[in-house]
């Protein structure tokens, strides 16, 4: 199969992976939006799902599946649709925090409202052009762009794909990468599905951009009507899929086996650069982002501009990488910190942004009254900013450690021998079947993943000593 070809049967899964995420995640927004008109919490629940979804691997969620039916499975009539299931249950969650995140469209909720305020005689041409108004005024922005987030989600996927043996460009890069064609080359052909992917991300944002700036009368709106099924079914069932069915396999196979997880000393050093690269990546994609954001001028365009490089996917990103890469940096760690970094830099933008405090809420204001005053309550309000700084970034840096820690492409492309992560060992062995080790070793890596959230929730729940000003 050509290129060509194998990027046009990926972006095809992809658009219809996303499609249907946006489709199961769409009463969800309105549960969400219910919720905020009597409490302003974020919708917590979204949130949750995607941790809980980034904390498993890929890697993790193919090799549960395969080692569960391994003949049904791999088999070729049914593979196809396993990765189906498999990339909507990890694109669903993404898919319900962008909708729950974004503000509502200003003809929210009043489709059915209008639609039964149309004179029954109208003609045919009024009611199409109304509610083509409707649909371009209301909801096409917020589903363009949850799509488009789903889309490069799904069509950048390499470990769900290579696993079930689906065709894709990140497999055919690879393939050829490792076949030992030239990266120039190869950096030539995956032109085309990167632009794709930025295509489509580019297009979806600048349409909801025009469709929220877009000044337009709200109309007199009501909640959707209530279902018999419940809005959290199909997010409950996607966590079920990629994240406990996964983590149950992992603890009955790999939970009394974990000394031989890090028995060879192999997989000791490739676990400890894999916790190096993900410290240092995660940390330093931070630092870029609050740096970005902090920004008077020109802030929003070099945050744009920081997120296209990790948006062309994980692949794009290491062949450009050892493409662009000096000699003597090649067997160094250097080319796959910078390549992590970068492809982290997009997730670390939007954490940003979901996490930033409000500039005029009481703590911060409460900060800056206290800032001119005497030398004591200066120290006070030097801690109280310190503190609403830093536990958004911490946040941050905790939600890309696993992200960063999963990575197989860029380890496998850019990671000399002697610092390879541990991603790679896994995914060569996962190809062999099933392992004890290979469990209990997926099993630490999902553990080593979520301790840095674990240890600042542990953290925020002791009580900080009162500062007083007397």
């Amino acid at each position: 199969m050509s290129l060509a070809a194998a990027t046009c049967e990926a972006a095809g899964r992809a658009a219809l992976t996303s499609a249907v995420a946006v489709s199961l995640a769409w009463p969800l927004r309105h549960a969400c939006s219910r919720r905020r008109r009597t409490s302003p919490a974020r919708p917590g629940l979204a949130a949750i799902a995607v941790a809980l979804t980034a904390a498993v691997p890929p890697l993790a969620v193919a090799y549960a599946a395969t080692a569960l039916a391994p003949r049904l499975a791999l088999a070729p009539s049914v593979s196809s649709w396993i990765l189906l299931a498999l990339l909507v249950g990890r694109t669903l969650p993404i898919a319900a925090l962008v909708l729950a995140l974004l503000p509502p469209p200003p003809l929210s909720g009043s489709g059915a409202h209008v639609f039964a305020l149309l004179p029954a005689r109208a003609p045919l041409r009024r009611h199409r052009t109304r509610l083509r108004a409707l649909f371009l005024a209301g909801a096409s922005g917020t589903c363009a762009f949850a799509f488009a987030v789903g889309f490069v989600v799904a069509f950048a996927d390499f470990e769900l794909t290579a696993r079930f043996g689906q065709a894709s460009w990140t497999v055919w890069l690879f393939d050829a990468q490792a076949g030992g064609v030239d990266v120039g080359a190869l950096v030539q052909q995956a032109v085309l599905p990167a632009a794709l992917a930025l295509s489509v991300l580019g297009l979806a944002g600048a349409h909801a951009l025009r469709v929220g700036a877009a000044p337009r009368p709200r109309a007199a709106s009501r909640p959707p009507p209530r279902s018999h099924i419940s809005p959290y079914l199909p997010l409950v069932a996607a966590l079920a899929l990629t994240v406990v069915l996964p983590l149950a396999l992992l603890v009955r196979d790999g939970a009394s086996h974990l000394d031989d997880a890090v028995r060879s000393r192999a997989a000791r050093g490739e676990l400890s650069w894999s916790i190096g690269y993900a410290a240092a990546a995660a940390a330093l994609a931070t630092w870029v982002a609050h740096t970005l954001a902090h920004g008077r001028k020109w802030a929003w365009l070099a945050m744009a501009l920081a997120c296209v490089p990790g948006s062309a996917g994980s692949l794009t990103l290491a062949l450009v990488t050892r493409h662009i890469c000096p000699d003597a940096a090649a067997d160094t760690p250097l080319p796959a910190l910078a390549a992590l970094t970068f492809a982290a830099l997009p997730i670390a933008v939007a954490l940003r942004l979901a996490l930033a405090r409000p500039r005029h809420d009481s703590p911060t204001q409460t900060a800056r009254l206290l800032a001119p005053l005497d030398a004591r309550r200066r120290r006070v309000a030097a801690a109280i900013a310190s503190d609403l700084a830093g536990h958004p970034a911490l946040w941050s840096f905790a939600m890309l450690v696993p992200l960063v820690l999963q990575d197989v492409v860029i380890g496998a492309i850019l990671a000399p021998p002697h610092a390879a992560p541990l991603t790679v060992r896994l995914h060569n062995l996962a190809h062999y079947g099933h392992s004890h080790t290979v469990s209990a070793q997926l099993l630490l890596l999902v553990v080593t993943g979520v301790l840095p959230a674990a240890v600042i929730a542990g953290a925020a729940r002791i009580p900080a000593g009162k500062h007083t000003a007397g």
